[in-house]
């Protein structure tokens, strides 16, 4: 069994959430990405977000 560095990503959307699909695409188009590099760049911008609350929240709580 041959080991390879790629992993999938499989991703089920919802009737309801279709239409993110075409915003995906769209961005996709813009960044000139694949789906799943797309998809990571989102998460990756979204986590850094959530990290800079995190540290906004510590910092904060250690004025008080």
């Amino acid at each position: 069994m041959q080991k390879t560095k790629q992993q999938k990503l499989c991703l089920n959307v919802a009737r309801r959430n279709q239409h993110m699909i075409e915003k995906l695409e769209v961005l996709m188009l813009e960044k000139n990405l694949s789906m799943t590099d797309t998809v990571f760049q989102i998460i990756k911008k979204e986590y850094e977000l959530y990290e800079n609350k995190q540290l906004s929240k510590t910092l904060i709580g250690s004025m008080r």
